[in-house]
């Protein structure tokens, strides 16, 4: 087989069913191949960046790699504000880049590089290769899949020269099986953490993203109900996986430093977190001295320098809860000595849910639209196995609080902080799901970071329902800057905030791609409004006028 073939197939083998991208004329004999072939879709973008946050999703989704094809140090130029998000979270997203001939490299070729290609992601690969002959294309493929795939996953760059894809080679192997990285911690270490465990009166446990990613939220409900403990999942800023059912008793919400249960626990689980990613510096602790901290993650270098853990223990999130499991049962665990901190928890979660409602209801009766309203109606009217991608900026930070996350639904955030992430991840995603409903919740920002993505959305009839919450500003900053007290919040003269002069007619803007959209900016109007937005079999936008005065501070 020539090397186009061999790249297929290596893939094929790999359990790859989309490649992402934009060709150019050095990916040619690659997409005349496809052609051919009905195993494996080239699924066309309008630019890298959407290309490559759909297989960020669809890697997300499906825990296979996601493919990326682009073209020359050009498209791979245009993959890394997305290669980032993908390096922050652990993503198994595989670049691959057709360049220009062997031979010619180094002349000043047209999209030539004044030193290599593979440069240009490096620091935020896990590996970034150039293939040097045509014979090891298919093997080098194979490498990078498996590196993007083991812990802790991340991207991986490989380019190959155009005059490699008609030249023999042979498909990568080793692949056939689904590749598991399942290791537990070290048992001596468990046995101390549940010991700690055991002697305490007031532990917490903060499920992290690693359980999420896991699937392992049946073994970290059954630890928590065995020992009784609140569960906090991770903070809002890291947050990308739903760790916890949302609607469970012990379930208490992101983790807030500033929360009782938290700066009076005596022993903190942590389980597949990160701890933490604060906004800036920052010098204050986030627990007393006395506080025992037993943190889990499968990544070393997550074991935080700053927190001074009494227990340390390398493990994939699953395996370590099935062990902690296993090492608990074996104890007599005191209840009765933790009834202050259990009947806490029932008084914290009554004055929450009290809270909350008082919000809801007051946003319920306001002239303009406020987000714990559309929040609220939405997971309302949601399918029960919906999956969110949560891209709002400053609107997504009420997600955890009024969307009801059941076992049932799904959630998938980022934190490498590269806007447009979020349209081309939800159709990635549900590409992966496609019997699920999928909805992009977009702040107006990062939806205009990349809407040509509807296009490809409209062409392939990937039905994702995308919510524009249109606050008609970047509220993150423009809240900064009220917050400051400065001379922006004094004149109310905002210096590149503001998406207004003129308005943007989102609407058009979506017809103008294929795409149906809605508008509503009536509170009495909002339910039937996403009733018919979600009704419609293919894609579709919901935009959402909100209140511009709302989401100036961002709740705890």
């Amino acid at each position: 087989m020539n090397g186009a073939e061999a790249f297929l197939e290596t893939l094929r083998r790999a359990g790859v069913r989309y490649v992402f991208g934009i060709p150019g004329t050095t990916e040619v004999p690659l997409i005349d191949v496809m052609a051919a072939r009905a195993d494996i879709q080239f699924v066309l973008s309008l630019h890298e960046s959407i290309a490559a946050g759909m297989a960020d999703g669809w890697a997300r989704a499906t825990g296979k790699p996601g493919v990326v094809s682009v073209h020359t140090t050009v498209g791979t130029a245009n993959t890394l504000g997305m290669v980032i998000n993908s390096f922050s979270d652990d993503v198994p997203v595989l670049v691959t880049a057709g360049i220009k001939d062997q031979r010619a490299l180094g002349t000043g070729v047209f999209c030539d590089s004044p030193y290599q290609v593979t440069d240009l992601l490096r620091q935020y690969t896990k590996w970034s290769w150039q293939v040097l002959d045509p014979s090891c294309l298919g093997r080098d493929l194979a490498k990078g899949i498996r590196m993007c795939q083991s812990p802790s996953a991340g991207p991986v760059f490989i380019g190959i020269p155009e005059n490699f894809w008609m030249a023999a080679s042979e498909a990568g192997s080793g692949m056939e099986k689904d590749i598991r990285y399942l290791y537990g911690g070290d048992l001596t270490s468990i046995d101390r953490a549940v010991r700690l465990l055991q002697g305490a009166v007031r532990p917490i446990l903060m499920v992290g993203n690693e359980v999420g990613r896991a699937g392992a939220l049946a073994e970290a409900t059954a630890l928590a109900e065995l020992w009784q403990m609140p569960v906090f999942s991770e903070e809002r800023n890291s947050w990308t996986n739903l760790n916890f059912p949302t609607d469970h008793p012990l379930y208490i919400g992101n983790f807030n430093h500033n929360s009782a249960l938290v700066s009076q626990a005596d022993v903190v689980l942590s389980m597949g977190a990160r701890m933490f990613m604060p906004m800036g510096y920052q010098t204050n602790s986030y627990f007393s001295s006395e506080t025992q901290i037993i943190q889990v993650h499968s990544d070393s270098s997550r074991i935080s320098s700053h927190i001074r853990a009494a227990v340390e223990i390398i493990s994939d999130a699953r395996s370590a809860l099935q062990d902690f499991l296993a090492a608990s049962r074996n104890l007599e665990i005191k209840h009765e000595e933790r009834k202050e901190q259990l009947e806490e928890i029932v008084r914290f979660k009554s004055a929450k849910a009290q809270a909350q409602q008082e919000l809801l209801q007051g946003a319920e009766s306001s002239k303009r639209i406020k987000v714990q309203h559309l929040i609220s109606e939405l997971s309302r009217l949601a399918a029960e196995d919906a999956v969110v991608i949560n891209e709002g900026v400053r609107s997504g930070f009420y997600l955890q609080d009024y969307f009801d996350f059941t076992r049932q639904r799904a959630y998938f955030g980022y934190t490498g902080g590269c806007l447009g992430w979020g349209m081309g991840a939800a159709m990635g995603i549900k590409l992966a799901c496609p019997e699920r409903q999928v909805i992009a919740f977009l702040g107006d920002g990062s939806f205009l970071f990349s809407p040509q993505a509807l296009w490809t959305a409209a062409h392939y009839n990937i039905a994702v329902k995308t919510v524009i919450c249109n606050n008609m500003a970047y509220m993150a900053v423009k809240g900064s800057l009220l917050q400051l007290r400065g001379q922006a919040a004094t004149s109310l003269r905002f210096v590149g905030v503001d998406l207004t002069e003129p308005a943007i007619d989102y609407p058009s803007l979506c017809q103008g791609f294929g795409v149906p959209a809605w508008k509503v900016s009536n509170p009495g109007e909002l339910p039937d409004t996403i009733r018919q937005f979600l009704a419609h079999e293919g894609p579709a936008v919901l935009e959402v006028v909100l209140d511009p005065g709302d989401m100036v501070k961002r709740p705890e």
